[in-house]
């Protein structure tokens, strides 16, 4: 696949990469940063493609991989709740 079919692809690949992150339930200001970050990382990794009528799911699941690497960082930061039952 040439730099060329890879940018053609990316024009309206990427709108359905956003859109696929937000039906798995990413923030609307989020998704955007994930599928460009997906479709950079495709680039990069293009020479693992094994079929090129793929390459969009195949970016959607770089995506969701992203995706959820993120929720599990925010879940490991996200402060400590008081217990509703806890004894004070």
């Amino acid at each position: 696949m040439t730099r060329e079919q890879y940018g053609d692809i990316y024009q309206t690949g990427r709108e359905r990469t956003i859109r696929f992150l937000l039906s798995r339930g990413a923030a609307p200001g989020l998704a955007p940063d994930i599928a460009q970050s997906a479709w950079l990382r495709g680039w990069e990794r293009l020479s693992q493609l094994r079929d090129p009528q793929m390459i969009v799911t195949w970016i959607n699941s770089i995506a969701l991989n992203q995706y959820r690497r993120v929720i599990r960082s925010e879940r490991l930061h996200q402060e400590l709740q008081p217990s509703v039952h806890g004894n004070t």
